[in-house]
């Protein structure tokens, strides 16, 4: 009975990996500049920008079907978006030319190789469904 469980668990984590869901990445505006500078997202995820600097700023990317425009934010204030096409984005802060940071958006995998690797290690110190820890190996 325990076995039955524990595959339909394996089973779930694998649907929810495979589901494409999206996941928020930050993004800080300090010191004039944007930590990270450079960040790589799967298609459909989240990016937020969060203005944890002494002035206000202004998130402006010009990109064919990606452009998009936070306008002020607030010292405080947060911006997001999500990236729903491959390609690089390039964006700046429109009150301060050389803030310059760049948005990398990748196509998604359909299970992460992480997961893979939960799953493996699961089924090597359990012990479970034999025939299945041999695919696993």
């Amino acid at each position: 009975m325990k076995s039955w469980v524990l595959v339909a668990c394996v089973a779930a984590m694998l649907c929810a990996a495979s589901s494409g869901m999206a996941i928020t990445s930050n993004v800080a505006i300090r010191s004039n500049g944007f930590s990270p500078a450079v960040d790589t997202v799967n298609v459909h995820d989240v990016v937020r920008w969060t203005n944890q600097d002494a002035s206000p700023h202004a998130i402006t990317c010009s990109a064919a079907g990606e452009a998009f425009d936070s306008g002020d934010m607030a010292v405080g204030g947060t911006y997001q978006r999500s990236f729903n096409r491959v390609g690089t984005f390039r964006y700046q802060c429109s009150a301060h030319a050389g803030m310059q940071g760049t948005i990398v958006v990748i196509s998604q995998s359909p299970v992460q190789k992480t997961t893979w690797g939960h799953l493996k290690q699961l089924f090597r110190t359990k012990g479970v469904v034999p025939g299945l820890r041999m695919l696993l190996r």
